[in-house]
């Protein structure tokens, strides 16, 4: 031990045994060499089957045996002189000279778990490439092909990524409430889970009660629309993402969250609860049945796009001058504008005027058709607007005005007089 003259406490300067690895390539860790990344820490060999190829054309031949899924990323690619060696989990064909060798690990580039996916390669091209994350619970669409593979499919997501706990196939949507049919396939037999969006915890249960993560801008886009003092009503809340989030974020007078699902419902009360929404008040049942009991409102989102427009005209009626309808619904992709046109002659319909601020696609539903949001300002017909409305309260009768007539000046009380009346005479005669 050694003593430095600003610090009397001793210091380490223990220096490394001889014959210890010191080649750049390791770090002194607790008394001991450690290697600086994993490549370093991965020294054992595989044997494999591999592919000769010029060094020149070294690039090229890897990108092809990429995307033929045919590349070993596991192992690291030799060189020996002016050749490479590029190992393959099958024979490329035969314009490439192959034979087999020893590979040592090296740290795999994964960047999706299709990296890590071992199914013969002419189904590589089926694999998805897209899937929702709900908390810790992956959920994809499934081809038929690849039914054999479900399990194999399913580890290699678990293994991609440590945090998901649970994979599921997504089998459609189904009945009147809209829950999804899940079946699980790797990882914990488990449909609960808590999902985070924008600071915000969910419990969802995505057996029993639809959520999509993949809404999660939309919602946003929405609650950045609410005013102050708006009473807004979500007629199909599920778990409550849109009520939460504009309740959390705005500052709306109320906030109604409808569901006719009662586990749904269940869910949506514990989520409140959770982030302390104290302006969202919880309806389970029928939005029809549940709208005219809460008086005019503002705003009305309505998130239910296979079934949203029987709804409309019931809705408009409950839905102050001025407010805004947020319509979702499915359309053709080359008939967006047809779209909005139709759901302003439904509000014609229905006694109201309306007119469409915005039309958008949120995302694809199926080829050739999409998920598409419209916006309904409604400008007048069926229900007036009253007083205390965020978005009437420049048209409000003034306190004064409230108050009744005022009294009449004498001036106007002599002009407005019936014949026969006496008139309060001048003080001067005129000359």
């Amino acid at each position: 031990m050694s003593f430095s003259s600003n610090n009397p406490r001793p210091m380490k300067t223990r220096s490394p045994k001889a014959g210890e690895p010191n080649n750049g390539r390791h770090k002194y860790v607790r008394g001991r060499w450690k290697p600086r990344n994993k490549v370093d820490r991965m020294e054992h060999t595989m044997r494999s089957l591999c592919v000769e190829v010029p060094l020149t054309k070294g690039e090229e031949v890897r990108r092809e045996l990429q995307e033929a899924g045919l590349l070993r990323k596991e192992l690291r690619i030799e060189r020996a002189a002016n050749v490479l060696y590029i190992p393959v989990n099958a024979p490329p064909g035969p314009h490439y000279r192959t034979l087999e060798r020893e590979f040592p690990h090296g740290f795999p580039s994964v960047r999706s778990y299709r990296d890590l996916v071992e199914i013969p390669p002419r189904f590589r091209s089926l694999l998805p490439k897209a899937f929702d994350a709900i908390g810790d619970i992956i959920i994809l669409r499934m081809p038929d092909e690849l039914r054999e593979f479900e399990r194999e499919i399913g580890g290699a997501i678990l293994r991609w990524n440590p945090k998901v706990r649970t994979v599921a196939v997504d089998e459609g949507v189904k009945g009147e409430l809209r829950v999804r049919r899940v079946r699980i396939v790797a990882g914990e037999a488990r449909t609960r889970t808590e999902h985070v969006e924008f600071g915000l915890r969910y419990l969802v249960d995505v057996e029993h009660a639809y959520f999509s993560p993949r809404l999660g801008s939309e919602r946003w886009r929405v609650a950045r629309q609410v005013r102050p003092r708006e009473v807004v009503v979500d007629m199909f809340a599920g778990v409550g993402p849109y009520a939460i989030l504009i309740a959390r974020t705005r500052k709306p007078k109320s906030v109604h969250a409808i569901d006719a699902n009662p586990a749904a419902v269940e869910l949506l009360r514990e989520n409140v609860r959770r982030n302390r929404a104290e302006t969202v008040t919880v309806h389970e049942g029928n939005g029809q049945e549940v709208l005219p009991r809460l008086g005019p409102v503002d705003r009305v989102i309505m998130d239910l796009p296979q079934t949203a427009r029987e709804f409309l005209p019931a809705t408009l009626s409950h839905v102050r001058a001025g407010g805004v309808v947020h319509l979702y619904t499915i359309a053709d992709r080359g008939l967006i504008d047809e779209a909005g046109e139709e759901a302003v002659a439904i509000a014609r319909r229905a006694g109201r005027k309306a007119k469409v601020l915005a039309s958008r696609i949120v995302r694809g539903y199926s080829p050739g058709k999409v998920h598409l949001a419209i916006d309904l300002r409604i400008t007048g017909g069926g229900r007036p607007s009253g007083p205390g409305s965020a978005r009437t309260a420049r048209r409000t009768p003034s306190r004064r005005a409230l108050k009744g007539p005022r009294t009449r000046s004498a001036r106007i009380a002599r002009r407005s007089s019936p014949p026969g009346v006496r008139k309060r005479s001048r003080s001067k005669p005129r000359a």
